[in-house]
């Protein structure tokens, strides 16, 4: 199980570097207040609704009649929560592929519910893919993480970039999230 979360941390780690609102807002906060906790309080308060819906990502895979949860959402017209990107439009997130692959080859019945809801979605004419937050559903699930606990990996995924975020800054004066950073 290690390899799992190892590969969600590593996917973590490069979602750390785009400017993602929790990674804007860990920096902007820290500038602002040069103490790290109130930094992480920030960024860990992005999170919810649009910014890693984890949660609601976590009742979807979860839930034992998915593929009628995911029809019902789709004709009342709402957002499949775990779906979709703002940084990876019409494509699967390559940094997201090693855990994909590793899945397939070790998880079967969750490879193929994520890929029965993405098949779903196409066929729908929603062309999104699985983001950071049903892939932490997904890995917190199989780690045994329940419903109130998820959020916990989740931020644990995140420290080591956010960590790198204000390392860098501290050191030159940059935003880590650019991607030309390194």
């Amino acid at each position: 199980m290690n390899k799992l979360k190892d590969l969600l941390e590593e996917a973590h780690y490069q979602c750390c570097k785009r400017s993602n609102i929790s990674s804007i807002v860990l920096l902007e906060a820290y500038v602002g207040s040069k103490f790290v906790p109130q930094a992480l309080s920030a960024a860990i308060s992005c999170f919810g609704d649009h910014h890693a819906p984890i949660h609601a990502a976590f009742s979807i895979i979860n839930d034992e009649n998915y593929e009628e949860t995911v029809k019902k959402a789709l004709e009342a017209g709402y957002r499949i929560p775990g779906w979709g990107s703002d940084f990876i439009k019409g494509a699967s997130d390559p940094v997201f592929e090693p855990l994909h692959v590793y899945l397939l080859n070790h998880h079967e019945e969750d490879y193929y519910k994520i890929n029965n809801i993405t098949y779903t979605l196409h066929k729908n004419e929603k062309m999104i893919y699985p983001n950071a937050a049903m892939y932490t559903a997904v890995v917190g699930r199989i780690l045994g993480y329940s419903a109130a606990t998820v959020h916990f990996l989740l931020v644990e995924c995140r420290i080591r970039g956010w960590l790198h975020t204000i390392d860098l800054y501290e050191k030159e004066g940059e935003y880590f999230f650019l991607q030309g950073a390194e």
